[in-house]
């Protein structure tokens, strides 16, 4: 399965009291490993109760005042052409350097104690590419839009129904061209955007052609399948990316099984039983783009307080009463 993180967002938290938020602003590039690259950083408007944002190749570092810095934090939002980039730069010194390396480094800020991390947005996108003409392929959109307009799917995302005598009526998929002005191709949407989770399928090639990038001419078809990971969902994907992206194919295997979790292409004969979807065998073609039947939910569990923290509050509840009556 050719996957990437095609969207992401953290959420840096100081335990401390920051005086000069811009001094701190300095500290998340050198995080980063972009500090030489301060120059080219342009200041934006601020928005979302941020001072500032900095902007670079698509990299934002998004800088509070001073007053809110220890509760409302740095955010860093990359989106899809920003991690290309970054993960191009980091690679000049790193040759093996992912996503993965990054979403380590920036999770591991918190076992100190000193910070509060947290991810509220990262997409994990899936692409179907093909060099050849074919009648269907494993992602195709128009077989797609078809089998959700029959109801031919189960489905764990939020998708509020109305049922009549012969059709059924999904309020939160939606079918259109896109909200891109000139974008040629369509656009499939499947759950409710606010929710923790959910699915936006598009013609990939469509959309490089009209925003005028350069495309190889080879290639005949290109469809993304995106999964939008929001708050504890996205916290918990970043951590499953870190947990098994060490085991060759770990990550592959448990992202197709959580694509089945949320949805799966069935097959129906005559009219849908809406209530017990889940009893139907997947679709031919489904099975030959997840390459799996298992199914896998998404779970943050909360860690454990770490072992710093542990021997700091020993020391404050054992230690320092004897230390004390030894002072005094």
């Amino acid at each position: 399965m050719n996957w990437k993180v095609d969207w992401l967002t953290m959420s840096l938290i100081p335990r401390f009291p920051v005086p000069d938020c811009d001094q701190f602003y300095s500290y998340i590039l050198k995080f980063l490993g972009l500090s030489e690259y301060k120059k080219l950083f342009v200041k934006k408007s601020g928005g979302m109760y941020y001072n500032k944002i900095m902007r670079y190749k698509d990299i934002s570092v998004k800088i509070p005042d001073s007053f809110s810095a220890d509760d409302q934090g740095f955010g860093i939002e990359l989106t899809g052409h920003g991690i290309d980039y970054y993960l191009e730069q980091m690679r000049k010194q790193y040759p093996d350097y992912t996503v993965c390396n990054l979403l380590s480094a920036f999770l591991s800020l918190a076992e100190g104690g000193s910070f509060t991390c947290n991810i509220p947005r990262l997409d994990v996108a899936i692409d179907d590419i093909s060099y050849e003409e074919k009648r269907y392929y494993k992602l195709d959109l128009g077989r797609i839009e078809r089998a959700l307009k029959r109801h031919e799917f189960a489905t764990r995302l939020t998708c509020k129904k109305h049922y009549g005598k012969d059709l059924v009526e999904v309020s939160y998929i939606s079918y259109e061209n896109s909200k891109i002005k000139g974008y040629s191709g369509k656009t499939l949407y499947i759950g409710n955007p606010k929710s923790n989770t959910h699915i936006r399928i598009y013609d990939k090639l469509a959309e490089r052609k009209d925003k005028g990038f350069e495309v190889d001419p080879k290639i005949k078809h290109w469809a993304r399948f995106e999964l939008v990971y929001r708050n504890k969902n996205a916290l918990a994907i970043a951590e499953k990316i870190v947990e098994l992206s060490g085991s060759c194919g770990a990550f592959e295997k448990f992202l197709s099984e959580n694509v089945n979790y949320y949805i799966r292409f069935v097959v129906v004969k005559g009219k849908p039983d809406v209530s017990h979807m889940c009893r139907y065998n997947s679709k031919r073609w489904w099975l030959s783009f997840v390459g799996t039947v298992e199914k896998s939910k998404l779970v943050h569990i909360k860690p454990d307080k770490n072992e710093f923290r542990k021997k700091i509050e020993w020391i404050k509840r054992s230690v320092a009463p004897t230390l004390r009556v030894i002072h005094e």
